[in-house]
């Protein structure tokens, strides 16, 4: 019973509920894309956003490049990134171009960089440091809501020691020695291993302290029904509850921007949309490598092709041609998507 109330209370309580606000119609200042793919859900894994982006800032660019009868490109340098970005926008940057020759590099090739490279440890631990230390969008520690998840398996397992022990200090202190350790476990493997070995690594040793703990309040045997599911019971919800990420005060902030951005993209009318880009020509240009990171850039390019009075034309940093010669930002945005990934 305790377990399935630390789930309900998980379903309920994990992610952040965002009020919707007034209209926001350009994602937060001093972000990258790749900043907005880890505050909305922890991961980076995808290049091509960013070098939408790298495009926008004058750094690339972007040339058609016909092969097999599918589009592709090629991308080419134009400087380096400026000395105050991100310091893993640098080392990317330059890493990507070396799978390249003469400061240029295809699509193909960016591709393999981006699936190769942002899987590599030693880049997620990079990405992991600047976004635990320069940039921290998570909490470090257990917040209120994990707490919260995890009272009730920890109340019924201190009542189960106490019946056990006959001790309310005892009980207490067994309760504790069972949480605190996991708690500072949990976020040394994470500070040094990187997220995602840090949690196989941390299933592997929740498992066997939950299976001292059912051992200790069972006097069945080890291989017994009961002993399995007193198990499962305590390493569920304490799972549960310290994977439960809290947002610090500016990944939160940062979420609502970002989440209500996309709710705009998603609800704007044609007016509003040829308002935008009559006092920016390149706004389509600039919140794409957003759009992509949100899942809606299929959306964003379908209104500004069905908007009446909405005339794009190619960017600055893109050499092309276009079909017939008439302009489709629909096709732009699903060519270039896909020929960077």
């Amino acid at each position: 019973m305790a377990g399935a109330t630390s789930f309900l209370l998980w379903l309920f309580l994990n992610e952040d509920r965002i009020k919707s606000t007034s209209a926001v119609f350009f994602p937060p200042e001093n972000i990258t894309p790749f900043d907005a793919a880890y505050i909305m859900d922890g991961k980076c894994t995808d290049i091509a956003p960013l070098i939408v982006y790298w495009a926008n800032k004058g750094y690339i660019r972007i040339s058609e490049a016909a092969k097999n009868n599918k589009k592709s490109f090629l991308i080419h340098k134009l400087r380096d990134v400026d000395g105050n970005s991100r310091s893993y926008e640098k080392e990317l940057f330059d890493e990507m171009f070396c799978w390249g020759s003469d400061d240029q590099i295809t699509s193909a090739q960016a591709a393999a960089f981006s699936a190769y490279q942002l899987s590599k440890e030693v880049t997620r631990e990079r990405l992991s440091s600047f976004y635990n230390n320069d940039f921290r969008v998570f909490s470090k520690w257990p917040s209120a809501r994990a707490l919260l998840i995890g009272a009730p398996t920890l109340a019924c397992m201190w009542w189960m020691m106490f019946t056990r022990f006959g001790s309310f200090d005892a009980s207490l202190f067994f309760t504790a020695l069972f949480i605190v350790p996991l708690t500072a476990i949990r976020i040394n493997l994470t500070s040094k291993i990187g997220a995602e070995a840090a949690k196989i690594l941390f299933t592997c040793v929740l498992l066997l302290f939950s299976g001292l703990y059912a051992a200790l309040l069972e006097r069945t045997s080890l291989l017994s029904l009961w002993f399995i599911l007193e198990m499962l019971d305590i390493f569920i919800p304490v799972n549960l509850m310290l994977s439960c990420r809290h947002r610090t005060k500016l990944g939160f902030n940062c979420l609502a921007q970002l989440t209500n951005f996309k709710t705009t993209i998603e609800t704007i009318d044609s007016a509003r949309l040829s308002q935008l880009i009559d006092m920016n020509p390149n706004y389509f240009y600039e919140a794409l490598p957003y759009a992509m990171v949100l899942g809606v850039a299929d959306e964003l390019a379908r209104k500004c092709d069905v908007a009446r009075y909405i005339r794009l034309q190619l960017p600055a940093w893109y050499e092309g041609g276009t079909a017939n010669g008439t302009f489709s930002a629909a096709r732009f945005a699903s060519e270039l998507a896909e020929g960077l990934r």
